[in-house]
């Protein structure tokens, strides 16, 4: 049981109306689990913040998501679990959870209470049906003044003002139309290439891994990575020397790679379809 009526877990009450059942196990739960789908995108992540809930995500890029919203505070308001080690049994999500210690989760509660508004698109006066003047809708930080605290309209408007005047954004967003050319050239590599698997060896933690001891890790695709399309990322994995195997994708922006894969048997969940898979012929590297 934790602080303030919650427990770790929360049981329904079938009677109940669906969507209210699913609010009172959110609002009586200290952590809400919120697995991937056919994608990395979950509104679900956003009701458990509104609720009080912290969320627990499964893949490093849910918390890339909405870094207007929450980029500042998302590492204090959530918990990252690799996805892998749970599928491989290695970890006990429930346990680890329960290991947290209390402080952590009174300090990742906080944080949501103070933050979570800024997820929630308020309802305005002139909406259907009448609603409650922007500003005074009540939210997880009723200690604070509600006028101070930005919704997420107020924040998108605010963040876009800035990125409007911003010159060296605005000189980012003319190298990236130059470079239009060369990525349209590297998708349609993508699509063409006849050597490459449809499909992804595993998930990753989601960072670049260390060359010399680890099985696994992953680039982000443009900036310092210069990894763009199937060859360049075939010549990073190269200059890799635990990389066997690697897979790109252009939707999830990253080229992962592997020191095992077994390309039979690709997975095409989770954005799998998006992915294509190579094997980097040492003997000849």
């Amino acid at each position: 049981e934790r602080s303030g009526g919650r427990g770790l877990v929360a049981a329904a009450d079938a009677a109940e109306p669906a969507l209210l059942r699913i609010a009172r196990l959110y609002w009586s739960a200290t952590f809400c689990l919120q697995p991937t789908g056919d994608s990395v995108s979950r509104k679900a992540v956003v009701d458990s913040l509104l609720l009080g809930c912290i969320p627990v995500l499964f893949h490093p890029a849910m918390r890339a998501q909405w870094p207007w919203h929450w980029g500042e505070w998302v590492a204090n308001a959530t918990v990252l679990l690799p996805h892998s080690s749970i599928l491989d049994g290695s970890m006990d999500p429930i346990a680890h959870l329960a290991a947290i210690p209390a402080g952590r989760v009174a300090a990742m509660r906080a944080v949501i209470a103070q933050r979570a508004f800024s997820m929630q698109y308020s309802v305005g006066g002139d909406a259907p049906g009448g609603g409650a003047p922007r500003g005074s809708v009540q939210h997880a930080a009723p200690s604070r003044a509600e006028h101070l605290v930005e919704d997420a309209f107020d924040v998108a408007l605010r963040r876009a003002w800035v990125l409007a005047r911003d010159r060296k954004r605005q000189e980012e967003g003319r190298a990236m139309q130059r470079g239009g050319e060369a990525t349209d050239a590297a998708v349609e590599q993508f699509e063409r290439d006849a050597d490459a698997a449809r499909g992804f060896c595993a998930p990753t933690t989601g960072g670049p891994g260390n060359c010399s001891r680890d099985v696994s890790g992953s680039w982000r695709l443009g900036g310092r990575s210069k990894v763009v399309s199937l060859d360049t990322c075939s010549r990073r994995c190269e200059a890799c020397a635990r990389c066997h195997y690697f897979s790109l994708s252009h939707v999830h922006h990253e080229c992962s790679w592997y020191t095992r894969c077994n390309r039979s048997q690709l997975q095409l969940s989770l954005g799998g379809w998006s992915y294509k898979t190579r094997t980097i012929d040492r003997a000849s590297v």
